[in-house]
This record gives structure tokens, C-alpha cells and sequence, in this order.
């Protein structure tokens, strides 16, 4: 999963960068299973294949239980961050050689993006309204 750090507006990214989403990111390459439980009490497990800034998920071949245990099969399935109560997430990960990592990729690509910019703005007659097409990618 490629997410682009220049489409991210500037709040996303710095919740992306001070918040735990950027630690559920590190798990979108690896295709990991995770199971989610929302506030609602129902629970979803499948792949997770996206996480935004915010804390919203995407999961991929996802399988809903409801509070009274009828369950259901879905190709996808977005989660909104303020409906998830937690996500169990794999035992043999470090999480803080995860998020450390993680930060440190952000941070990589947040500074060719911004060394990009000033380059166009000095060697180019544009304005320097025109966006680059950098995209990073999220993962280890």
C-alpha cells in the first residue's frame, strides 16, 4: 500500500506524526490480520490495508460479528477511528522499534518533499503552486 505524504494536509500529518495511527501503519505492508472491536461491541477482523492520519481503517477479506453473533463476509470494510474501541494487533512485533522506524520514514519523506519544493521554487518560473508527485511508502 503506497500512501502519498504530499496528498496529506497539514493536520493529518501531524496526527499521523503524534499520534498512535503512525505505529497501525507499520502493520499495512506486512499484511497482517487484526481483529477490531468497536464501541458498538461488535467485532471485525481481516487484512489491514490502510490507515490514514486520523486512525481510520481499511481492512481487505473482513468478517463483521455483531453483538448477538450473526456474522458477516466483506471484500472491504472502512472503520471510522472514533467507532473503534481496540485493535489486537500481532504479539511479535516491537512496537517501539515499529513506531521508531515509522517516524523516522515520515520524517524522511516530509524532508525530500519539502527540499523538492524549494528546488522548484529556485531553478523553476513558477510560483511554486504546483505540487510534486513524491509518493512514500508507509511501510518498513
Amino acid at each position: 500500500m503506497v500512501v502519498s505524504v504530499q496528498h496529506m494536509d497539514k493536520y493529518e500529518t501531524y496526527m499521523t506524526m503524534n499520534t498512535l495511527s503512525i505505529y497501525l501503519m507499520g502493520f499495512v505492508r506486512h499484511e497482517y490480520r487484526v481483529q477490531v472491536e468497536m464501541k458498538n461491541e461488535s467485532v471485525a477482523s481481516g487484512v489491514l490495508r490502510h490507515v490514514d492520519g486520523f486512525g481510520n481503517l481499511t481492512l481487505e477479506d473482513a468478517r463483521i460479528t455483531n453483538v448477538r453473533g450473526q456474522s458477516s463476509k466483506a471484500l472491504c470494510c472502512i472503520l471510522k477511528a472514533r467507532s473503534v474501541r481496540y485493535v489486537h494487533l500481532p504479539k511479535d512485533v516491537d512496537p517501539g522499534r515499529l513506531i521508531k522506524c515509522q517516524v523516522r520514514y515520515f520524517s524522511r519523506c516530509l524532508q525530500k518533499m519539502n527540499d523538492s519544493r524549494k528546488k522548484d521554487q529556485l531553478f523553476s518560473f513558477s510560483y511554486g503552486d504546483e505540487e510534486q508527485n513524491t509518493e512514500c511508502d508507509t511501510t518498513l
